[in-house]
């Protein structure tokens, strides 16, 4: 699957509001992604005790009482498997990995090793059990861990770590993204609640903001990103953004950041978020119809024609409404031979197809795929997100994997014959056309 830059479009939406954004000196919540503290340390402890110890350290040191730590979890099959496998092959390597206690030694390299499943299952199942031990790290604040689909809550009382499941915040996601979201429309039924989300991750930003309008008035998010080292942490303030960009936009967020490129679906070549989240921003009826997306399991012909209009303009073909029409104007323009005795053959010899659009049957499989990414960020408020599966909805299950499906029906025409005898009929059609036309204009001036 071809990739584009996702933190274009997190610079984008960035510069929409005022800089700099202040967060609050003392937050009421943090919340932190998974193991992106665990990336910011530069050197390790030997022991997997120290490790564990060390991460509970760096995450109470923030200000605020509460501190939310959220999780993948992996599901088999499951959409991302392309992305896991092209992240760490290891992945996908069935044997488990045990960690016996606080002093086993560590891998040598263990950032490495969190991109392998197993690997990342077992040392949170560690951590779970080894903060029981730490009550002066937790001391007066309130530590929720994410893990699978439940959430482990851990307090101090009596000089003792108290470890419960806190039934109100376990949920059946898969992705630490979505599970963000539930985490903040539960923070938001306490009103005025100030957080702050520490993540580095575009995906984060867009589906707050294509759920932000369900609790907008309730809490003040703001997104930390960045890093100290290289000068450019700083802070988003999410909730000011939303409000900058409108409902309609932000809702059309979700599905224009899936249409043009995420982790489960391929960019279109050579087409950044930029010039594209313009094209956007000028269109309030593309901003509609990518709104729509998500919302059934059934995709209407009228979303799906100004959804593909809109990858028309991406192609900067604005007179046309229909991908293929797109592709045959712009491979004309590129390769029709402009001189006498300039033939096909002589220009096509330098043709690149990525240059074009999608024909029709790969950008309707792009939409369904599309649709079914939104249904989940649109519902990321709930237990479990999922409404629909992915089978016949952009993928295929092939060796307990999903795969994407790139098109129905055949790749190429049966025969060359049939292409033959198809465009001689149409173009005879069209002289008959011609004829009829002209010999109605003519009675007419008779």
């Amino acid at each position: 699957m071809y990739k584009t830059d996702k933190s274009a479009l997190m610079k984008i939406l960035e510069q929409k509001i005022s800089q700099p954004n202040v967060p609050p000196e003392y937050p009421d919540v943090v919340i932190i992604d998974r193991f992106f503290v665990l990336h910011l340390m530069r050197e390790f402890p030997k022991t997997f005790g120290s490790i564990s110890t060390m991460f509970l350290k760096n995450i109470t040191r923030y200000k605020a009482n509460r501190i939310d730590i959220v999780f993948d979890q992996y599901f088999s099959p499951s959409i991302k498997d392309s992305e896991h496998k092209k992240r760490s092959p290891s992945i996908q390597n069935k044997s488990k990995y045990v960690i016996s206690g606080p002093d086993q030694t560590r891998p040598a390299n263990f950032i490495k090793e969190l991109r392998n499943g197993h690997f990342k299952e077992a040392f949170v199942h560690f951590l779970i059990e080894h903060w029981i031990q730490l009550p002066v790290f937790i001391g007066n604040k309130i530590i929720n861990l994410s893990h699978k689909s439940c959430n482990y809550t851990f307090i101090v009382h009596n000089v003792n770590v108290l470890r419960s499941i806190n039934e109100l915040l376990s949920c059946n996601h898969e992705e630490a993204d979505t599970k963000i979201i539930y985490h903040l429309y539960h923070i938001s039924k306490e009103p005025e609640k100030q957080v702050i989300i520490r993540c580095n991750d575009t995906d984060v930003l867009i589906i707050i903001l294509g759920n932000m309008y369900k609790f907008i008035n309730s809490v003040n998010v703001w997104l930390e990103v960045g890093l100290i080292s290289t000068n450019n942490l700083r802070y988003i303030d999410v909730s000011k953004l939303f409000l900058s960009l409108g409902i309609e936009l932000s809702a059309s967020l979700l599905a224009f950041h899936a249409l043009t490129g995420c982790d489960f679906t391929p960019a279109f070549y050579r087409k950044g978020k930029q010039k594209l989240f313009k094209i956007l921003e000028k269109n309030s009826s593309f901003q509609k119809s990518l709104s729509d997306l998500g919302k059934s399991e059934k995709i209407s012909s009228e979303t799906f024609s100004e959804v593909e209009k809109f990858v028309c303009q991406i192609y900067g073909i604005k007179n046309v409404v229909t991908v293929n029409e797109a592709r045959f104007e712009i491979f004309c323009n590129a390769y029709k031979p402009k001189k006498d005795k300039e033939t096909f053959k002589a220009k096509l010899k330098n043709c690149d197809s990525s240059n074009i659009p999608p024909c029709h049957q790969e950008l309707q499989q792009q939409i369904i795929r599309v649709n079914y990414i939104c249904s989940i960020w649109r519902n990321a408020i709930s237990k479990t997100p999922f409404t629909f599966i992915p089978v016949d909805n952009g993928w295929i299950e092939e060796d307990n994997s999903y795969i994407p499906l790139w098109f129905k029906g055949p790749q190429y025409p049966a025969f060359v014959e049939d292409v033959v005898i198809r465009n001689s009929f149409e173009e005879a059609n069209i002289s008959d056309n011609e004829n009829e036309a002209s010999d109605t204009s003519g009675d007419e001036s008779d």
